[in-house]
């Protein structure tokens, strides 16, 4: 139950696909589902693939 872990775990999963540029694919994200993550501010943001 710590509070910390769930977050970090997540920072984590998107760091080495927005480092590499790796195209990620979620069958919930806006179309067409396939993209790439990038770094905004202290977060994470969907970039849709072209």
């Amino acid at each position: 139950m710590d509070n910390g872990v769930p977050v970090a775990n997540r920072k984590k999963l998107l760091d080495r696909p927005t480092t590499d540029r790796m195209k990620m694919l979620g069958f919930h994200w806006p179309c067409p589902g396939l993209g790439f993550a990038e770094r905004k501010g202290t977060g994470y943001q969907y970039v849709p693939a072209a």
